[in-house]
């Protein structure tokens, strides 16, 4: 009996093999074409298996009659030496940079501190949406946030190396301190809610990066 994995290109995923260890097809949907090929060992087996948990966690089945809202981003950059001046398409302007030791002139915030910033705007606009729906007022959140990754990730050579260690954050650990009316059993709630909805959150945690930040009544 064949079994096989859809990855659909719009991000929507089912099994139906009922035991993956037993594949005998595979098939991936990419843009409309198939690619056919046969998993030829465990290895690939185990990959494959990999790649659909990642790319199908928290996604709906392919079969969910329910329409998709797409809501696209658009950015312009340009970079010279380690640093970079970016325009978003409504119209904010943006810029990085790293230190001097690191090779950059230290006019601007590293990308990772963009991104932690990110994490704290989204997650900030996300608890007010979800408060919102569980029926209380946020009046002020105070975001405390600590993360690391091992630098070798990024700098270790020699580039072809295969056994590469990871890059990405692997802990993002802190506080969100709520001034508001609700109770501490509804911050909690309201806190996991934002770690599933929060689009820059959901990034991270597929990423592989532990988001540990604990939501706390002022």
């Amino acid at each position: 009996m064949s079994h096989s994995l859809h990855i659909w290109s719009l991000g929507r995923c089912a099994w139906k093999a009922s035991n993956i260890t037993k594949w005998s097809h595979t098939r991936i949907l990419c843009s409309g074409r198939h690619k056919h090929f046969q998993p030829c060992d465990t290895w690939a087996t185990t990959q494959l298996h990999n790649l659909y948990s990642r790319s199908c966690k928290g996604i709906q089945s392919f079969a969910s009659k329910e329409t998709a809202y797409w809501k696209t981003y658009e950015v312009e950059g340009t970079g010279s030496r380690n640093s970079s001046y970016i325009r978003t398409a409504d119209g904010f302007e943006l810029r990085t940079d790293t230190p001097k030791q690191m090779g950059g002139s230290n006019t601007a915030a590293q990308p990772v501190y963009m991104l932690l910033s990110a994490l704290i705007g989204c997650e900030t606009a996300t608890a007010n949406f979800v408060a919102r729906q569980m029926k209380f007022r946020i009046r002020d959140i105070r975001f405390r946030l600590s993360a690391w990754r091992d630098e070798r990730g990024a700098i270790s050579l020699p580039l072809e190396v295969t056994d590469h260690i990871p890059s990405q954050l692997q802990v993002v650990k802190g506080e969100a301190v709520v001034d508001t009316d609700a109770t501490q059993e509804q911050l909690t709630t309201l806190g996991h809610h934002v770690h599933k909805r929060c689009p820059i959150a959901s990034m991270l945690v597929n990423s592989g990066c532990k988001l540990d930040i604990s939501w706390v009544k002022a």
